[in-house]
């Protein structure tokens, strides 16, 4: 990460401390098997919010697990999906949408890292967030944020089309009580 550690950075003292979050996981019917048996698996760093396992929250105008299921259903287009619901547990969140003070931690944290990418060679256009998110995902057990789900849509613009609130678990040991909650074939 071309050179940037924490205290280079930013103290990762910040984060807020919460109790139990409800997250609801769309997948196939095959996966939720798996994960029951298994456990999750990791998503890749190319996810939006940085590796780890997702779950939708319900919040304010969003609701979970119809998130769950059209990401199941219809993103992922599995003939036979499950949602799959659970208690994840941290104190060591990094909460963007609900903490002023973690989304200015971020602020910070991605002025650093376009200023390190510029001072590279890089251009601004080619400055992508996963870098942010990964740095984070390091420091934190959980990601939570508002995100807009709309942008997947060709035609997508300003406007917030299909606002979610995900969260991004990056330690499984946080992840607790898990239930299928629904599930249903195509």
């Amino acid at each position: 990460m071309l050179g940037v550690t924490s205290s280079s950075l930013v103290s990762p003292k910040v984060f807020v401390s919460m109790s139990v979050l409800i997250g609801y996981h769309g997948t196939s019917a095959r996966e939720a098997s798996l994960i029951e048996r298994d456990g999750f698996q990791d998503s890749s760093a190319e996810s939006w919010l940085g590796p780890g396992i997702y779950f939708f929250e319900t919040q304010f105008i969003f609701d979970g697990p119809e998130a769950a299921r059209w990401w199941a259903k219809s993103y992922k287009k599995n003939k036979r999906w499950v949602i799959l619901k659970a208690e994840i547990d941290s104190a060591n969140i990094l909460d963007l949408l609900a903490s002023k003070e973690d989304r200015d931690k971020f602020s910070q944290i991605k002025r650093k890292l376009l200023e390190k990418h510029l001072d590279s060679g890089g251009e601004e256009s080619n400055f992508s967030l996963k870098g942010v998110f990964l740095y984070f995902s390091r420091k934190v057990e959980v990601i939570r944020s508002l995100v807009d789900a709309g942008r997947l849509d060709k035609f997508a613009n300003f406007i917030v089309g299909y606002p979610q609130v995900q969260i991004c678990v990056t330690k499984s040991s946080c992840i607790r009580y898990l239930v299928r909650e629904e599930e249903g074939e195509l």
